[in-house]
């Protein structure tokens, strides 16, 4: 099952590159090359995906697989890096080289970019944030799947923890179908069960953010991923909770992007590759 799953889901991906080749050709445009963004992680020198849970990838050669069926210049990488090198190029304020972008929907990642290049690390897993352990409780237990702060703080989380809190109130259908946006919605209605996980969410994030700022201290952090159309309810609060804990307040900001910023980074590793581009 494992192997046919993974067949699939290249399956799946050349079948969207089939139909934008197809396209390109009906517009004449010339391609440049092919960029992909992969949820997992990825050593973008050889294009090897080393997990992808998701797409049920482990140590697939994604890279390989695609030139032997495409003539192109090939870019492989983690979606979020892509989508964090997106908003420096094209979506954050001009000028700004140092970025961390959070991406909090399915799991939470941060896309790392110093210096205008992404920064990926001695094991290219910088910005694998969702295993950040945000307190000791946490410590001698095993996270074979989700990592500790995506199974409390991820889209996936929030819901997860809004269906505890309604275990009395709501039947089982209605706390299955809860997410993270419905909790969300709630919180805007000020239902006092939502303002709960809302406040809880906020605390695990702040935390994060000013483990980022610490470590990296970043021109600026943005809030990406599906829950970044809540980034309002979640900003401000997340700044209210730092103050005065660390030495300076990192500036936080809603993506600009949203879902293109992996494309526009895409766009910017193909050009890198195959041009003098900067």
């Amino acid at each position: 099952h494992h192997k046919t799953q993974a067949e699939e889901s290249l399956g799946v991906v050349c079948q969207m590159l089939d139909e934008l080749l197809h396209y390109t050709q009906s517009t004449g445009s010339p391609v440049r090359g092919i960029g992909i963004g992969v949820p997992g992680v990825v050593q973008p020198d050889r294009g090897m995906v080393s997990i992808a849970p998701a797409l049920e990838w482990t140590d697939f050669p994604l890279k390989e697989r695609l030139v032997a069926r495409y003539p192109y210049v090939i870019a492989v990488e983690n979606d979020v890096n892509l989508a964090a090198l997106g908003e420096v190029w094209f979506g954050a304020a001009p000028g700004v080289k140092n970025l961390v972008l959070l991406a909090v929907g399915t799991g939470i990642g941060a896309g790392v970019v110093i210096n205008g290049s992404v920064y990926s690390g001695a094991h290219h897993m910088a910005g694998e944030v969702g295993y950040f352990l945000p307190d000791r409780s946490h410590l001698g237990r095993a996270y074979p799947g989700f990592g500790a702060l995506e199974q409390l703080a991820s889209g996936t989380g929030i819901a997860e923890r809004g269906r505890m809190v309604q275990r009395g109130t709501r039947t089982p259908e209605e706390r299955e179908s809860l997410t993270a946006e419905d909790i969300f919605s709630a919180a805007r209605r000020a239902e006092p069960w939502a303002e709960v996980v809302l406040k809880e969410t906020v605390d695990y994030l702040a935390q994060l953010v000013a483990a980022i700022t610490l470590i990296l201290d970043p021109d600026m952090i943005l809030l990406g991923g599906g829950v970044a159309k809540s980034a309002d309810l979640l900003i401000g609060p997340i700044l209210k909770r730092l103050e005065g804990t660390i030495p300076i307040q990192p500036k936080i900001q809603a993506s600009r992007l949203g879902y293109r910023a992996s494309v526009m980074g895409a766009i910017v590793q193909v050009l890198r590759t195959t041009t003098d581009y900067y």
